[in-house]
């Protein structure tokens, strides 16, 4: 049953650059949007994105974003959600616009920081409505992992960043796990729940996905063969909503560099972490990027 399992599997992914497979990225891309604009089905979504992005303590990647910034800089949030990003660069000193897909949680945060010096903008993260080299600093937290076409996401980063400004990335960094959440666990739930409760398939496809899995997915899709490796069919959509059950895009470090590079911004990611702890730079587990537009 669990080989069974494993290559029903491989069929939820395909490269996000082959062209024959771009009609079920835009259905894909439609049922995400419509389901984040669900003001009933995405309420708990923000609230778990928030309570994980609160505090930015010094020396963690959040801390280091915040490093970035300084008195009077341009910041735009890519996927900003609940605006926790602005509550950590408040003291900066920075001039905040976060934009994000989600057209009532945007309408949430108009209410929530009326008055204050911040702005929020409901728009595809794709085609942002703002003139090129807009920004001093573009960040995205957490959320490259859940967009469809990645590419043109970092391409409208380093489009809206001004020259010698920087791009900022944090996600997970699911290619060097050769795993993720979205691809269907039997269902939510730990292993020992799902034998608690005698649900013996569910706990198959458990022990597959966490266990054997990654092995497939390294022999079965190297990463130079086959880039920008996506989700179609996460389990978000299947489940319902449970964390990063909703993530599509399977987060490559390398070839995001290389596309941040291509679109005119180099990889500083080095430099900047040489003054934060070392750990930072030993987790293999997290994609972080800074890179500096030219």
């Amino acid at each position: 049953m669990v080989a069974v399992v494993g290559a029903a599997r491989c069929t939820s992914l395909v490269s996000g650059s082959d062209p024959g497979v771009q009609p079920r990225l835009r259905e894909l891309h439609e049922r995400l949007w419509a389901a984040y604009n669900d003001r009933t089905e995405m309420k708990r979504y923000y609230e778990v994105a928030e309570a994980v992005n609160a505090h930015w303590h010094p020396w963690t990647f959040h801390g280091v974003i915040r490093s970035l910034a300084s008195q009077g800089m341009s910041v735009l949030d890519f996927g900003c959600g609940s605006g926790h990003a602005w509550e950590n660069l408040r003291e900066t000193g920075v001039r905040y616009t976060g934009i994000d897909w989600s057209k009532a949680q945007i309408e949430e945060n108009h209410t929530q920081f009326r008055g204050q010096p911040v702005d929020f903008l409901a728009a595809s993260l794709y085609e942002v409505p703002a003139p090129t080299g807009s920004f001093d600093l573009v960040i995205s937290l957490y959320v490259l992992e859940h967009v469809v076409w990645p590419r043109q996401m970092l391409a409208e980063m380093v489009r809206l960043t001004k020259p010698g400004g920087m791009v900022a990335i944090l996600c997970p960094h699911y290619r060097s796990m050769a795993r993720m959440p979205s691809l269907p666990h039997g269902g939510p739930g730990s292993l020992r729940d799902k034998l608690r409760r005698g649900d013996l398939d569910a706990a198959a496809k458990h022990v597959w996905m966490r266990w054997y899995w990654p092995r497939t997915v390294r022999r079965q899709y190297p990463n130079q063969e086959v880039p920008w490796l996506i989700n179609v069919t996460p389990a978000f959509l299947q489940e319902g909503w449970s964390v990063d059950n909703d993530a599509v895009y399977f987060v490559d470090r390398p070839e995001c560099v290389s596309e941040l590079k291509r679109n005119g911004a180099t990889d500083i990611t080095e430099a900047v972490l040489a003054r934060f702890p070392e750990k930072l730079r030993r987790d293999k587990h997290v994609c972080f990027i800074v890179a500096e537009k030219e």
